[in-house]
């Protein structure tokens, strides 16, 4: 994120509170500190900053009582929660609508872009259109946000949720106390200059200057989101920039004062009836979630995070750093995003003959707008290896790197990568065939070997080297799917002759049936580790993520990427599906019906860009070939 240091904090108004009613049986008590509570009473979800003096309904979907007061001495570092992670969450009702009938609040499952300064409204019209983007992180204000925004108003807002896009907004306030601005050497706090002029308290009163901070974005009319149209229901994601939570600040940790600041802000977003979110780095949202010696973990637990990390890895998981990592048990479940890559050249990315210099995003969590479908058109390349009795396409990364197999002379099989028009040869050692499946976006490659003796064996190729992956006592071994956290799919067969789905990472590989059915045909995964699969028994596509079976709307699904867009079929079509609509893929010439494999998320590199692709085989000639579909 690019944002400047100074500002201030603008507090507003309190106004009177709502009572405990007496003659209510009390289900549950909990305190985080001495004067923050909650209460379950008559069905009825309450809280108090008063220490039980008074107390306010924040029930989900119920009606929202007046404010309290802000307290001018609230806990600063020294707090433990009783809230556990899970039923410390106060989250608004999925699909609520939030200020307008067209502008709503749902979980995203799509990759989208940041960028400081809202784009203008026409401009962000020609990227809906021509991008592979749904979705933008918004600065909607806070006294840190460094550009002026001269097109964010409502206006503006309605016209781009019309487009179709969905917005993540940024509340960029005080930042962590104690820290040094950049500086070579760098410095060491308090022999340095200081960063934020806006900070958070670390001499009392953090808890409520997060309230108060959550005010100014939320708190009814005047509030900044619903200015902007943004009403109960959106999520607000607070930008904390990086910090280390365990450096010493006035005494106590640094992360003592952050998680007082930000449970006072998750707090006071839920109770004002809006969706609390995060934004920051690895180590630091570790701390959110788990606390450190001394103090407890952010109370209530935000609904989501978003996290940044420049890796360039095109998922929500495995979101490490040399200074701490988060779990991924931690917010598992449609609460996650992951800001992949940071624009540090402010080289520009083109769309629809448009530049905007950008940062990327995956998402798994809760924006709020217009949730909009987009049109494809596509157009087909034929892709043969030199000299081949047969091609055929399998995956497709966000490079534009393809890998398939071919047939030799004699019928045999190998694999090959198709690189910048570029063919090299696959061949797993001593292997017999070797038929690559999947790639991801670092060039690791996964699929299947064939030994000597015929057996199946799955493997990885990765930095040069390749590595045999064979589920304990199974029969045959198949590999389709990689993502960019390097967690595999594919399936392997039993003694008894059935035939299993499984999820593979790291030497650890987790089996999985589809439910009622005693076996699984999964193919490809995606970077929020959705798994697609189902075929060939018809009507069971499902999508598996979790734990969890889901019905995508395609009688057979092959693969899935980063915008829950999915190849299969739809009798008697081979088709691409995308926000419940779908495109026939059909090679022209094909004497045959076109086979269809997996797809990217888009194809940028510095010769070409489509906002999708798609990779298969077809028959023409008396021979296959494989081919490569885009859509501009």
């Amino acid at each position: 994120m690019k944002l400047r240091p100074g500002g201030r904090v603008t507090q507003t108004e309190a106004t009177g509170a709502a009572e405990m009613p007496s003659n209510a049986a009390l289900l549950g008590l909990s305190f985080s500190d001495a004067t923050h509570g909650w209460a379950l009473r008559d069905g009825r979800l309450l809280s108090t900053a008063e220490g039980g003096a008074a107390w306010k309904d924040i029930t989900p979907g119920g009606k929202k009582t007046s404010m309290l007061a802000p307290i001018n001495s609230a806990p600063v570092g020294n707090f433990s929660g009783s809230l556990s992670q899970a039923n410390a969450t106060v989250l608004p009702a999925s699909g609520t609508t939030a200020a307008s009938s067209t502008i709503t609040t749902y979980k995203s499952h799509h990759i989208g872009f940041d960028l400081c300064e809202a784009p203008t409204s026409s401009k962000m019209g020609t990227w809906w259109t021509s991008s592979p983007y749904f979705d933008i992180g918004i600065y909607v204000g806070g006294s840190t946000r460094s550009c002026t925004q001269p097109n964010l108003i409502s206006s503006w807002v309605r016209t781009v949720t019309g487009q179709g896009w969905g917005l993540i907004p940024l509340w960029p306030g005080p930042q962590a106390s104690c820290t040094c601005a950049p500086s070579n050497p760098p410095g060491i706090w308090p022999n340095c200059i200081r960063f934020w002029a806006t900070t958070i308290s670390s001499t009392g009163g953090a808890y409520a200057q997060g309230q108060a901070e959550a005010d100014t974005a939320t708190k009814g009319t005047k509030g900044a989101m619903e200015k902007l149209g943004l009403g109960a229901g959106s999520p607000v994601y607070y930008d904390i920039e990086n910090y280390t939570p365990s450096a010493v600040c006035n005494g106590n940790p640094t992360g003592s004062y952050v998680n007082a600041f930000l449970s006072g802000w998750v707090s006071e977003i839920q109770n004002n009836g809006y969706v609390a979110a995060i934004y920051g780095n690895p180590a630091p949202a570790a701390d959110w979630y788990s606390g450190s010696s001394g103090y407890g973990p952010v109370s209530p637990s935000p609904n989501d995070v978003w996290i940044t990390k420049y890796d360039n890895r095109a998922t929500i998981w495995g979101l490490t750093s040399t200074a701490g990592s988060l779990t991924d048990a931690a917010w598992p479940r449609d609460q996650r995003m992951h800001q992949y890559f940071i624009n540090l050249t402010n080289t520009s990315e083109m769309w629809g003959g448009q530049p905007l210099v950008i940062d990327k995003d995956i998402e798994d969590a809760d924006v709020v707008g217009g949730n909009g479908t987009k049109s494809y058109s596509f157009s087909y390349t034929t892709i043969d290896y030199p000299s081949a009795t047969c091609t055929s396409a399998w995956s497709i990364n966000n490079s534009g790197q393809i890998v398939g197999q071919y047939c030799d002379s004699t019928g045999l099989r190998h694999g090959f990568l198709y690189s910048a028009g570029t063919f090299t040869s696959m061949d797993f050692p001593n292997s017999n065939q070797t038929y690559p499946y999947g790639i991801n976006n670092s060039g690791s490659v996964v699929g299947i070997w064939i030994d000597q003796q015929q057996v199946t064996h799955g493997f990885l190729y990765q930095a040069g080297t390749y590595t045999s992956l064979d589920y304990a006592g199974a029969t045959y071994t198949y590999a389709f799917g990689i993502n960019d956290d390097n967690q595999i799919s594919g399936y392997y067969g039993d003694a008894q002759r059935g035939q299993h789905g499984f999820q593979y990472q790291a030497g650890n590989f987790i089996s999985f049936d589809y439910p009622g059915v005693g076996g699984a045909t999964p193919y490809f995964i995606n970077g929020d580790a959705q798994i697609a699969g189902g075929c060939p028994i018809p009507g069971f596509a499902f999508l598996y993520a979790g734990g969890a079976f889901s019905n995508p709307p395609v009688d057979c699904a092959v693969a899935i990427n980063n915008n829950e867009q999915i190849t299969g079929s739809i009798a008697p079509n081979n088709v691409f599906e995308h926000e419940g609509s779908y495109i026939t893929i059909a090679v022209p010439g094909a004497s045959s019906a076109t086979n269809v494999y997996s797809l990217n998320d888009f194809t940028l590199n510095s010769v070409s860009t489509a906002k999708v692709a798609v990779v298969g085989y077809y028959f023409a000639g008396g021979l296959g070939h494989g081919f490569l579909a885009t859509s501009q």
